[in-house]
C-alpha cells in the first residue's frame, strides 16, 4: 500500500488476549506500506502497546503453551522484517512483547492466579456473545480451543457486587430483546438495574428498549445516567 507523501500513517495496535495469535497480521500489513515520510529518524510509525488493564483481557495470564504459540510466531516475523531494524523505539517495544509473553511467574497483587482473571475473561466473552448474537469460537476458532484444552471454565469474579441473579435478569433481557420482545426485555433489565446500577452495557440497553418502546422521557434518563457514569467509571 502506497501513502500519498503528505500524509504520515500511523498505527498503534493494542495486544491483548484476543489479538494475541494473529498480531503477526497486523505486523505484516504494516510491513507492507510504503510511504515516503518513513525515515531513519520516523520509520516505522507503529506503537505496540501491550495491554495491562483490565487484567482479564492481558496476555500475562494466557497458559505458557498459547504464549510460546505467540511467541515463536512473533520471533519467526522478526526475521523477515524490514522495519524492527529501522528504529530504536519500534524495537524496544517488539521486544517488550516478547519478553511479556515468555515472563512466566507474573505476580498480580490482586490475591487472584491467572486461572482466576482467564475464568472472567470466558464469562466476559460469553456475555459479550450473548449480546451481539455471536460465538467466539466461530470468530477466534484457534483460541477457543487451546483454552478449552486448558479446562479453564467461565465465572464471575468472586468480588463482583453483582451476583448469579443479577445476571440471570441482565442476560434474560438481553435475549428477549434480541427477539425483539421489548416488554419483556424490559422487565428483566428493570429487575437487574434494581440490584446494581453502574453496568454501562445495562444503562445502555435500558436506553434503547425503552426508546423503542416510544418512553422518550426513561430513555433519555438511562443514555444520560450511562454518559455520567461513563466519565465517572474512568
Amino acid at each position: 500500500m502506497n501513502a500519498p507523501g503528505n500524509i504520515i500513517p500511523v498505527l498503534a495496535p493494542t495486544i491483548q488476549i484476543y489479538n494475541v495469535l494473529n498480531i503477526v497480521e497486523i505486523l505484516d500489513f504494516i510491513e507492507g506500506i510504503d510511504s515516503p515520510k518513513w525515515d531513519d529518524q520516523l520509520t516505522p510509525l507503529c506503537h505496540l502497546t501491550v495491554l495491562m488493564d483490565p487484567q482479564h483481557l492481558s496476555i500475562r495470564h494466557l497458559p505458557k503453551r498459547i504464549r510460546q504459540i505467540a511467541r515463536e510466531r512473533l520471533l519467526d516475523f522478526k526475521k523477515r522484517s524490514r522495519l524492527i531494524s529501522k528504529s530504536d523505539n519500534y524495537k524496544q517495544q517488539f521486544n517488550l512483547l516478547v519478553n511479556t509473553l515468555a515472563h512466566d511467574d507474573f505476580v498480580t497483587g490482586t490475591g487472584k492466579s491467572s486461572k482466576d482473571y482467564l475464568s472472567h475473561f470466558l464469562q466476559y466473552t460469553h456475555d459479550l456473545d450473548n449480546q451481539r448474537k455471536q460465538r467466539f469460537q466461530d470468530f477466534i476458532p484457534e483460541l477457543y480451543k487451546l483454552l478449552m484444552e486448558e479446562n479453564i471454565k467461565p465465572s464471575y469474579p468472586s468480588d463482583d457486587p453483582r451476583n448469579f441473579t443479577y445476571y440471570k435478569f441482565r442476560d434474560t433481557g438481553f435475549r428477549l430483546h434480541g427477539e425483539n420482545k421489548l416488554v419483556e426485555a424490559l422487565q428483566m433489565f428493570q429487575k437487574a438495574y434494581e440490584m446494581y446500577q453502574d453496568d454501562l452495557d445495562l444503562l445502555f440497553s435500558l436506553g434503547v428498549c425503552n426508546k423503542q418502546l416510544n418512553k422518550k422521557s426513561e430513555a433519555y434518563f438511562f443514555f444520560q445516567t450511562r454518559i455520567s457514569s461513563a466519565y465517572i467509571l474512568q
